[in-house]
């Protein structure tokens, strides 16, 4: 099923999922939330740790063209129940990741937001696809989503100065809504389930340095490959030229 952000205003709130009784009657639950977003841990496997300090922010530096790639943790908030009474033996709060919805916006900036979306509008509001993994209830589960994409860094890169002069370093903010389904109940809308808007902010920010060369000098000229980083992008953490050491001590 394909899920895509013209089914829903982004920032509209909290969505609220009907749960039904033996009664008939429906009882209101926010079904599925974001905690934060975590530290990364081991940069390189990309791996998202539930129980890992959460991010205040992200940077991401645009001088080497890779997306920005963020670390969500999901809550299912769904009451574990008994498998053996069940009709299906099987956990019946069960949620099943679908994708995420993705708006960018910035406050600070917005004619540079204005700009981004006049080159290509599914650079600011489009749906993400994300791998149909499992939660379940009462349980918390790791994910990334690519709230920036290459191409819209590309443009950014450009767009920063044209728009807001030379060494401008704005922030952006994403706004990102997780959609998931009931695995014990796909008739209608009543097994989907939607996060509330999770607004993450990301500094657009130099991230170079030059701690990890010998003498902590620069080599000559601007390197075409990095070390350090997140995720193989120039997000988060320092990045240095590939022929030196990672300047983040790792």
């Amino acid at each position: 099923m394909s899920y895509t952000s013209k089914r829903r205003t982004i920032g509209a709130g909290i969505v609220l999922a009907g749960l039904f009784t033996a009664s008939g009657c429906a009882q209101e639950q926010e079904a599925l939330i974001v905690l934060n977003a975590p530290r990364w841990g081991d940069s390189e496997t990309c791996e998202v740790d539930t129980a890992a300090e959460g991010l205040l922010f992200g940077r991401l530096d645009l001088d080497f063209g890779t997306g920005y790639l963020m670390p969500a943790a999901l809550q299912n908030q769904l009451v574990t129940t008994d498998a053996m009474i069940t009709n299906s033996a099987t956990d019946n709060g069960e949620l099943q990741l679908v994708g995420a919805d993705v708006v960018l916006r910035s406050s600070q900036a917005p004619e540079l937001i204005d700009a981004l979306s006049a080159e290509n509008s599914a650079f600011v509001e489009f749906s993400k696809d994300l791998p149909s993994s499992s939660i379940p209830s009462s349980s918390a589960l790791g994910v990334a989503v690519e709230v920036v994409s290459q191409a819209a860094a590309v443009s950014l890169a450009t767009l920063v100065p044209s728009v807001l002069g030379e060494g401008a370093q704005p922030e952006i903010i994403a706004d990102v809504i997780f959609l998931a389904r009931r695995s014990g109940n796909k008739v209608g809308k009543l097994g989907e389930f939607e996060s509330r808007t999770f607004s993450f902010p990301i500094q657009l920010t130099s991230l170079y340095s030059c701690a990890g060369c010998p003498d902590q000098q620069c080599p000559v000229g601007q390197p075409t490959s990095f070390i350090g980083g997140a995720c193989g992008n120039a997000q988060d953490l320092l990045i240095g030229p590939a022929q030196c050491d990672d300047p983040n001590g790792n």
